[in-house]
């Protein structure tokens, strides 16, 4: 792929980190491989799809008393992931849009039945 940044892994454990490097930079987020490797939960056999998907939204507070949890489920993984070590908010717009959101599903969902 042209202009895909590529990263030299240090050793044959940081496949996964060099990759997820590769990709942050892609999208001018150039962490270093150290806060990967803590954000991933990254051990000595390297990192896995739960360290790096592993949010539990039920560990957090503000998922767990929010009126749209049962819908969002605690935001959107791709989205959270995609905007590592920012401190940004990862609530669904559904929170924000709720009052909007909720008359156009009826409509859709039972207009037609």
């Amino acid at each position: 792929m042209t202009g895909f940044p590529y990263i030299h892994q240090p050793d044959s454990m940081m496949c996964g980190i060099a990759c997820l490097k590769m990709v942050c930079r892609y999208y001018d987020n150039d962490l270093s491989m150290e806060r990967l490797s803590e954000l991933c939960h990254a051990t000595a056999e390297g990192v896995s799809l739960l360290g790096i998907f592993g949010h539990n939204p039920f560990e957090s507070d503000e998922c767990v008393n929010c009126n749209v949890f049962p819908i969002c489920g605690g935001g959107c993984p791709i989205d959270r992931n995609k905007n590592w070590g920012q401190n940004k908010k990862y609530c669904s717009i559904y929170k924000r849009n709720l009052s909007e959101i909720l008359p156009d599903f009826y409509k859709y969902e039972y207009s037609s039945k």
